[in-house]
């Protein structure tokens, strides 16, 4: 059984997040009628702060999928990671450093090789060093290292 990504449980905080911010809205909503106040602060006060939370958790759990969808996957959903050997273009093969989980090697330092961004070093036998940015039909997982 797969277990839920990091995505999936941030959406369901937000997802709480939401339905306890609309319970203080509303809970704000009857206090004031119930009491009217003179002072325009203390009734903008409680939604503008709940407002300003959910925003923070909307904008970690975009940050948080953007990263996840920098983990690039080999096409049967294994994440690719260091260390994995492969199959490219029908050559063996290993993966050298995965920049999306800053997974990197001795022999592939992060700091020369992390200026790129996104994607993943292999080291084959036919073909050298190869950098795709994300899987595509020639690469096969063979198995973990």
């Amino acid at each position: 059984m797969a277990t839920p990504g990091v995505g999936t449980l941030l959406g369901v905080v937000v997802i709480c997040n939401l339905l306890a911010a609309v319970t203080v809205i509303l809970g704000q909503v009857e206090l004031l009628k119930r009491h009217p106040v003179d002072n325009v602060s203390a009734a903008v006060g409680v939604p503008l702060l709940v407002y300003l939370w959910v925003r923070f958790v909307v904008l970690a759990v975009r940050r948080s999928r953007s990263m996840d969808s920098q983990v690039p996957r080999y096409r049967t959903g294994e994440e690719v990671r260091l260390g994995d050997r492969v199959i490219y273009a029908g050559s063996p093969g290993r993966v050298v450093f995965v920049v999306g989980s800053q997974s990197f090697s001795q022999e592939f330092p992060g700091e020369d090789w992390e200026y790129l961004g996104r994607g993943f070093m292999l080291e084959t036998e036919a073909f050298g060093l190869v950098h795709p940015e994300k899987p595509d039909e020639n690469l096969h997982f063979v198995e973990r290292a």
